[in-house]
This record gives C-alpha cells, sequence and structure tokens, in this order.
C-alpha cells in the first residue's frame, strides 16, 4: 500500500481553506507526510507593456502583495496545523484558482490534493461547476473535498466492482487502519421490487421476486468480501436496493461516516466516475468529507489495484450488467 509523502492544500484564507489545512495536516500526520499549502493570486491590475513606468509599478506591487499574501499563508499554517517552516511549505500560484491550482499539483506532485468545501450542496453554492469540479475533474492525483465533520465512525467505500472503484478500497482501508477506524464496503443494487420497472446500472429491468433480490444481494455482499480481502483486509459488507445516490448518502448519515471514498478513472472528469451519473451528486451532497481516487496504469496504491488480472468476466459470482473491468 501507497504511503502518503507529501500533501498538497489549497488554501482561500479563509473558513474553508482552514478546514482543509486542518484535513490536510491529520491526513499528512497519519502518514508522516510533508504538508504544503497552496494560494492562487489573481492579477489585480491589467499588464501595461506600452507603458513602461505603468507595467513596473504594477509589478511591484504584485511583488509586495505576494510577500503579505506568503507572510498570512504562513500564519494561517501556523495558526490552524502547529506546523512551522521546518515540516511545512508555502507556495503561491497566479491566475485562474482552478488553472493555478492544476499547475501547482502538476509541479509538487502531490499525493493527495485537499480542497476546502462548504456544507452539502443547499442551492446557489455548489461544488460541481466550481473550482472544486474542474480541479477533480483534471488533477492527476486524488482529491480530498474537505468538508466540515464531527462524525468519528466508520470510513464508507462505495463501489460498482469495476475496475475505478477498486483503488478507492484500498484508500478507504489504509485510512482506517491508520485512523484506528472500521470500514464499511457498500454496493447499491438500485432495484426495488414493489414497482413494476426497476434500474439498475442504467438499464430497465423487469421487476424481481423476492428470491432474485435475494441471490442478487448475496452475490453482492460476496463480491465485497472479496474486494476487501484483495486488500488484505476485514470490514463490514453492505447491500442495498436502493437507488446508489440514496443508498451512499443515507449510510453515511446513519453510520456517522468520517471519510467517503469513491473512484474515477480520470480520463473524462467526474463523467468516469465509477459510481456513475450518481457520482457527482454524492460529492456535492455528503455530509462528510469524500475521497476521490483515480485509476491509473502508471502509479501503485490507491491509484491502481495492485497484483491481479485485469479482466474477471468469467467469475461466476459477477452481477449482471457489472463487469470487473470496464
Amino acid at each position: 500500500m501507497k504511503t502518503l509523502r507529501k500533501v498538497l492544500c489549497a488554501v482561500d484564507l479563509g473558513p474553508r481553506g482552514d478546514e482543509a489545512l486542518c484535513q490536510g495536516d491529520a491526513l499528512a500526520r497519519l502518514h508522516g507526510a510533508r504538508l504544503t499549502a497552496f494560494h492562487s493570486l489573481q492579477s489585480f491590475a491589467r499588464s501595461a507593456p506600452l507603458f513602461s513606468h505603468l507595467e513596473l509599478a504594477r509589478r511591484e506591487a504584485f511583488v509586495a502583495v505576494e510577500r503579505r499574501v506568503l507572510t498570512a499563508l504562513t500564519e494561517r499554517v501556523r495558526a490552524v496545523t502547529g506546523r512551522g517552516p521546518d515540516d511545512s511549505e508555502v507556495a503561491l500560484g497566479s491566475g485562474a484558482p482552478h488553472s493555478a491550482i492544476i499547475e501547482a499539483a502538476r509541479r509538487l506532485l502531490p499525493d493527495v490534493l485537499v480542497l476546502g468545501s462548504g456544507p452539502p450542496h443547499l442551492g446557489v453554492d455548489a461544488l460541481l461547476g466550481s473550482t472544486a469540479e474542474r480541479v477533480i475533474r483534471y488533477a492527476g492525483c486524488p482529491v480530498l473535498v474537505a468538508r466540515p465533520c464531527t462524525a468519528t465512525g466508520p470510513v464508507l467505500a462505495a463501489t460498482d466492482f469495476s475496475d475505478p472503484s477498486l483503488p478507492a478500497i484500498d484508500a478507504a482501508i489504509e485510512v482506517a487502519r491508520r485512523a484506528g477506524a472500521g470500514v464499511i464496503a457498500l454496493h447499491a443494487l438500485g432495484i426495488d421490487p414493489a414497482v413494476a420497472l426497476s434500474t439498475m446500472n442504467g438499464v430497465a429491468w423487469p421487476a424481481l421476486d423476492p428470491r432474485e433480490v435475494e441471490s442478487l444481494r448475496a452475490t453482492a455482499l460476496r463480491q465485497l468480501s472479496r474486494a476487501l480481502a484483495r486488500f488484505g483486509a476485514c470490514g463490514e459488507c453492505l447491500v442495498s436496493e436502493r437507488a446508489p445516490t440514496a443508498a451512499i448518502l443515507e449510510h453515511a448519515e446513519k453510520s456517522g461516516t468520517r471519510l467517503l471514498c469513491v473512484g474515477t478513472t480520470g480520463r473524462n472528469g467526474l463523467s468516469r466516475l465509477a459510481l456513475g451519473s450518481v457520482a457527482d451528486d454524492v460529492v456535492r451532497r455528503a455530509p462528510c468529507p469524500v475521497l476521490v481516487v483515480r485509476l491509473t496504469r502508471r502509479r501503485p496504491g490507491w491509484f491502481m489495484p495492485p497484483g491481479e488480472p485485469d479482466r474477471a468476466d468469467a467469475d461466476p459470482d459477477a452481477l449482471p450488467g457489472l463487469p470487473l473491468s470496464p
């Protein structure tokens, strides 16, 4: 399992930035990783290349602002985390916040990028469509959406048994192990025997009788147990008949989840989240921090499942419409 060495926190010098620093610091301490705080500055005056004296004044003013912000950022890191220059770093970028954060992630190569977020989406303050959504879409590393949460329950990993969802289980297991917390692996069947037609994995299916539902549930439970065993862990396995969004949010609230983990391939942002079309709602509405872990063939640990063949299409326990490989 991958041990984190560098945690990058995108900070806005407000309450959300403090939450990102707090949770980023906690994650870094669990792994003994170095913490870097990053803030994006937007130019406050247009460039004036035809008027050299104005351009010089603009640059001098911007440098002065940079110094003040660096000082404020250093003090903020010390106040929130207790870290000094010996075990933390501060960095600045310029331009649109999402572009600056993504560029910083590419340059600094963090193992995890932490972003601050407000309470679950209630209307105007949507996470998706904002800086956070764009960063999640294009960042080349796992992204922790830090949301204020006092829950001390288990770590919840939601999976549809596809390859992109497996690194999220791995990450959930590692966070839980280091934090001394339990692990819940959850799969949502997305069926409702009470209605004439139901939807499972985006396909309309005839209503199932109770015996068929129980068979699907038993198969899913076996798959969850095997997914946990794949990473050498034990945990609670839950199967819900509800739609994925409702099931994930319900269990996160009911179990007092401290962290929710989901997975993505990283090829087309949130449209490729392992949980499909419900993933954006989960990230937006979850009552706790959400760790979005991406699948890649280039790095081990949280980034790809270790040591097993890519495909398992011949698996007799595989659920209909839920292949273990995309």
